[in-house]
């Protein structure tokens, strides 16, 4: 496959115990070093296991509003350099708000014509003298049209105007107290079953809770290559972790890198307890400078201002062959 792009495909997910938990949906991206496609965590956020499954695998993480089904239309609007569904929204109500400022506009016009109009009528009645009774009657009509302009400009045009305004307004002031009765109708209800069944739900919340808190926080090996991770929360917690092979025993926090060495290539940074052949040390720079990654093999990274940026590039360094000048427990 030529197209190089990210892309959301299905990947499979497990539970704590190691159980299936069902087909969710992640991002899958090119990694160039490895020449080779790689998945993240579901949309959802629970830990997938690596590899995209076939496309035509049915996704069923669908039930609620976090659910990968409910993320899939912003990711893939995202991917797609496409707009999001509110800047889609907002476009359709600006255009709205034109058409309906022209219509205001045309009532406007309308209305300063007939008062120009009524103006004129009353200067040519004071002028003639003539009948007073004609000319108040059609100045009055003049005026009861631009009330009716003005009630036409803020009435909704798509809705036929009402005959008796009076029962129109009367009828929406009813609607309007059965809307609010049935609200409160629907909060005693609510109240009513949280009375009743508040001790149940309660215990859910705290087994939820609980779950929530004990849930496996994977942190993976900086070692280029290497898949093996380990469970930080029972780690930092003291707790055994639910796999035996996501124990945090012999691992290695590397504060430079921002990341964590595994046993089996913990030589790379550190021999036993002195700093090892490619432990980086940073050269900040100065007012605001880019900085520097120095290997002590003599690899420096590019100047940085992003801490990652440097970290990849010393991933690459070692992926490069840096660290087969000594054997490594664990490589072959």
């Amino acid at each position: 496959m030529t197209d190089r792009k990210p892309r959301l495909v299905p990947v499979a997910c497990t539970t704590r115990t190691g159980a299936p938990d069902g087909v969710h949906l992640s991002v899958e991206r090119w990694l160039p070093q490895w020449g080779a496609w790689a998945t993240g965590s579901a949309l959802c956020g629970r830990s997938a296991e690596q590899g995209a499954l076939p496309a035509d695998t049915p996704i069923t993480c669908t039930d609620d509003e976090g659910s990968c089904e409910s993320y899939r239309d912003s990711y893939e609007r995202a991917l797609d350099g496409r707009p999001t569904a509110q800047e889609e929204e907002m476009g359709r109500l600006r255009a709205e708000v034109g058409r309906l400022t022209g219509l205001v506009g045309q009532y406007a016009d309308r209305g300063i014509a007939n008062g120009e109009r009524a103006k004129a009528l009353e200067e040519e009645r004071d002028r003639l003298g003539g009948d007073l009774d004609v000319y108040r009657a059609e100045v009055l009509a003049l005026r009861d049209e631009l009330e009716r302009v003005a009630y036409d400009r803020t009435w909704p045009p798509d809705r036929e105007r009402p005959v008796d305004v009076r029962r129109e307004v009367e009828r929406a002031r009813v609607a309007g107290e059965h809307q609010d009765h049935a609200v409160t109708l629907q909060y005693q209800a609510a109240r009513a079953r949280w009375d009743r069944e508040r001790d149940r739900l309660t215990a859910e919340l705290e087994a939820l809770h609980t779950a929530r808190l004990n849930e496996p926080i994977l942190r993976h090996c900086l070692y280029p290559g290497c898949l093996r991770e380990f469970d930080m929360n029972a780690t930092l917690c003291g707790r055994e972790p639910v796999r035996p092979n996501w124990s945090g025993k012999g691992w290695v926090q590397v504060k430079q890198l921002d990341g964590n060495m595994c046993p089996d290539h913990v030589d790379v940074v550190r021999v036993g307890t002195e700093a090892g052949p490619h432990l980086p040390r940073w050269d900040y720079g100065k007012e605001g400078a880019p900085s520097v990654l120095r290997c002590p093999c003599g690899w420096n990274s590019p100047p940085v201002r992003w801490r990652r940026y440097a970290t990849e590039a010393w991933k690459d360094h070692i992926a490069s062959g840096a660290a087969d000048e000594r054997p490594l427990r664990g490589v072959q």
